[in-house]
C-alpha cells in the first residue's frame, strides 16, 4: 500500500509541475517546487530504508567492525 501511495503522490506532483506555470518576462516558466516534491518523495522513501537487501548485513558488519576494505565503491569507502 505504501508503494502505491508513494507513486500516486509522486505522479500527482509531477502532473502539477507539467500543468502549472507562471509568466515572467513574457516567458512561461514552470513551477519547479512540484518537480522537486515529486523527486523528494522518491529519494526519501528509497534512502531511508532499513534492513533491506541481501547484502545489507555484510555492509553493516564491515562498517561497524572498522575494517577498511578497498572496494570499487568509492562513496562507501569514504563513509
Amino acid at each position: 500500500m505504501v508503494y502505491i501511495l508513494m507513486m500516486t503522490f509522486s505522479s500527482f506532483f509531477y502532473y502539477l509541475y507539467e500543468k502549472t506555470f507562471f509568466i515572467h518576462n513574457n516567458k512561461k516558466k514552470k513551477i519547479i517546487i512540484f518537480l522537486l516534491l515529486s523527486f523528494l518523495i522518491l529519494v526519501l522513501f528509497s534512502g531511508l530504508r532499513y534492513d533491506v537487501g541481501t547484502d545489507y548485513f555484510s555492509y553493516k558488519n564491515a562498517f561497524e567492525s572498522g575494517v577498511h576494505i578497498r572496494t570499487s565503491e568509492t562513496g562507501y569507502s569514504l563513509v
